[in-house]
């Protein structure tokens, strides 16, 4: 999936007038419920393809990255997993002021 195609989940205006549902926990329970399914929710491979990305960034030691790229380390389309998982954060994020 292209990350330009990743819109925001709500407009600068939604969030300066957003109510909550209750409690945290059932703030929780719904946005779970709504992130399911949905194109800016989130797929186990893109979370797989974060953790071994900063695994990678953390211990360079281990991989030879002045001979490798992060795909060489990680494998194949970690990167761009990795890259539209941040997207997708990003459009859950109120807007920067």
């Amino acid at each position: 999936m292209a990350t330009d195609q990743i819109q925001p989940a709500l407009t600068a205006e939604e969030w300066a007038y957003r109510t909550y549902v209750g409690h945290d926990v059932d703030r929780h329970a719904l946005a779970a419920l709504a992130l399911h399914g949905q194109l800016f929710g989130f797929r186990e491979d893109e979370l797989r393809a974060l953790a071994d990305v900063i695994d990678v960034a953390t211990d360079p030691g281990q991989y030879d990255l002045a001979n490798n790229t992060l795909d060489d380390c990680c494998g194949v389309g970690t990167v761009e997993r990795a890259r539209a998982a941040i997207a997708k954060i990003a459009a859950l994020l109120p807007p920067i002021a």
